[in-house]
């Protein structure tokens, strides 16, 4: 099973949150201070696969954060989702919260699928 298989796309950006198709809450901005609905509205264009990234940055994971140039800038989500709706094991539910991470990487840096 791939991991968009849990999270589907497409996605949504509503406030500090982005929602799988299914209305899942998968991830959340790092600094919900700071969290301009044109940053979420990239975010989801990029891994949406609707835009491709117009600059290179140094986009990275930290164990449940997305970084960009160091700076956290999501954090992965859906524990209870995975946890107890889908009743994965802990071990489970970690290893598709870090795939999911490594697959959005891989999105804002304009890379095709290979999960």
């Amino acid at each position: 099973m791939k991991v968009t298989d849990i999270f589907k796309p497409p996605f949504r950006a509503d406030g500090a949150f982005i929602y799988s198709a299914d209305g899942v809450m998968c991830l959340m901005a790092a600094n919900c201070r700071y969290y301009p609905r044109e940053m979420m509205n990239r975010i989801v264009q990029l891994i949406n696969g609707e835009s491709r990234p117009t600059k290179k940055a140094d986009v990275g994971v930290n164990f449940s954060e997305i970084c960009i140039n160091g700076d956290p800038v999501l954090t992965v989500r859906g524990w209870e989702y995975l946890s107890g709706t889908l009743n994965l094991s802990a071990e489970e539910a970690e290893n598709v919260q870090s795939e999911f991470a490594v697959w959005v990487v891989g999105r804002l840096k304009g890379e095709e699928d290979t999960i």
